[in-house]
Formats: C-alpha cells, structure tokens, sequence
C-alpha cells in the first residue's frame, strides 16, 4: 500500500506501510497524542498481547468484531489502536491516515506478532472495542 501523507505531511519518496504497531507500547511522535513508551518487563501477558499486525482497516466501535474483511481500508496507516478506549479511539474510526484497526486479509484474519516473540494468524474475533488484545495490563482471553 502507498503512504502519499505522514501526519498530514506529504509523502515524497515511496513509503510502504502493510503493519501496524500496539499503540500502548510505542506511540507515536506527534504534537496531537503524548509519546508512550513501556518496557516489555511491565508486560502482565506477553504471550496474549498483540505488539504488531497487518494494518490497514477503519474500525467500528460500535460492532464485534470492530473490524472484518470488508471494512474500508486505511492505506499506509501504521498504528494500531483501540477503536473505543486510549488517547485517540476517534483517529482508529475516523479518517486519520495514520490509525487504524487490523486489516483480515489472511483467510479473513490478521498475522499478529505477540509481546513474547511469538506470531499467530487470527481471525477478526480478537478486535473489537476495549478489547484485552492490546491491553499490556491484561492480555487476550
């Protein structure tokens, strides 16, 4: 997918962004949402805490699961997000070129890379609004 704008800024060499990075682990550097950074060791259930998927979907944090296969696409997007809860739920839902939801484009699922090293192909089951996935203090179910 072709990035043509990074935070609003426009893109002139070509830039590629197909994954997404937790938000909770490490946000990114804008003037609109304060920098997170958490190390790894305060991670409560590494092996059930998504780090990094397949980005590229506008997330409904209305519906469960908040995304799937035919949810409008977000190309270049390259923080994920929570489509309901942290510092900016409405640039998960809402047109920011910058978050988004996973993209199922995997036998509609995503390839998500685990807080332990780990990586699973999942189904879109796991993404849906205050969803434990992307909580360091929790972890998935």
């Amino acid at each position: 997918m072709q990035l043509e704008r990074w935070d609003g800024i426009p893109v002139t060499a070509p830039t590629v962004s197909d994954f997404a990075i937790n938000h909770q682990f490490a946000g990114e550097l804008s003037s609109y949402v304060p920098y997170v950074h958490r190390p790894e060791s305060s991670i409560v259930n590494p092996a059930r805490t998504i780090f990094i998927t397949d980005s590229g979907s506008r997330a409904n944090a209305t519906k469960r699961p908040s995304v799937t296969p035919s949810s409008p696409k977000k190309s270049g997007a390259w923080m994920l997000g929570d489509p309901k809860v942290g510092q900016c739920p409405d640039c998960v839902t809402g047109d920011n070129p910058n978050w988004c939801g996973p993209a199922l484009r995997h036998n509609q699922g995503s390839n998500n890379g685990f807080a332990d090293g780990h990586v699973e192909a999942m189904k879109g089951f796991w993404y849906y609004a205050e969803t434990p996935w992307l909580d360091p203090n929790r972890g998935g179910d």
